[in-house]
Order: C-alpha cells, then structure tokens, then sequence
C-alpha cells in the first residue's frame, strides 16, 4: 500500500480537495493500493468540515465533497506516509517542526504542475526539508 498524505494549514480547503481531485483520478485509471488522505499544518480548524466553497468548487465539478473531518498531521503520519505533499513552503516547514526531524518524504505540490516553475517548487523543497530537490513526481504508484 501507497501512503499518500496532501497538507494544506487547515486542512478545510486546499488539501482535501487535492485528496478528492486525486482520489477520483486514481479510481478512473483502474490504480488501487494508494491510501490517501489530507491534514492540517495548525489547529486552527480542527473538527471543522470542508469549508462550503470548496465543497461547492468540488460538487460543481463532478467530485465528492462529504464526510470530511479537519486534523492536523501527526509525526506517526508523516513518518508512515510514502508521500506527503505540501501546499506551500510554510506547510513543508511546519511538518519538519511537527516532526522534530528532517523528512525526506515531502514535495511541493506545485511540483506535480508541468506548467509551475521547477525553481520555485525545487528553492521550496529545498530550503525547508532534506536540503535536497524534490523528486520527480511519480507516473504511477508502485504497487
């Protein structure tokens, strides 16, 4: 089984709807044994659901939307995910703090965009977890 795990702040917006999108994408290929799911850097919106314009954003455009919980990534997350993938710069930074380590297992997810800049996604990476350029994204989890 793939561990993939998507991070955003609140885990109310942007990573459950990355976990979502992914999901859906996954089943429509025919992939399986990728475990995914989404977390929060801060507390902030602990408990909360899917904030409703995400939900609206996610509905509107073909994709589940329902039964989100917000909570915030734990280091036994981070240290059994394959993959754990940040939103921005902040969020890989946070999860070294939670941690209270390095990780080699985090990426921008602005990597995964042939169009995003490899220079911004690689200066990110790299400034915040191992020291080393993000991977090269995978076309297809190993099974």
């Amino acid at each position: 089984m793939v561990r993939v795990v998507f991070v955003c702040w609140g885990n109310i917006c942007r990573s459950p709807m990355a976990e979502r999108v992914a999901r859906h994408h996954l089943e429509q290929a025919g992939i399986h044994g990728v475990e995914l799911s989404s977390a929060a850097t801060s507390r902030e919106e602990l408990g909360e659901p899917i904030d409703p314009r995400a939900a609206r954003t996610l509905r509107n455009a073909g994709y589940d939307a329902d039964g989100h919980v917000a909570h915030q990534i734990t280091p036994s997350e981070l240290e059994a995910a394959d993959l754990v993938v940040g939103m921005e710069t902040i969020h890989l930074d946070r999860m070294r703090r939670i941690a209270g380590r390095p990780l080699t297992n985090t990426v921008l997810f602005s990597t995964f965009d042939p169009r995003a800049s490899r220079r911004t996604a690689c200066r990110g990476a790299r400034s915040s977890s191992s020291g080393q350029p993000p991977p090269t994204p995978p076309t297809r989890p190993s099974r």
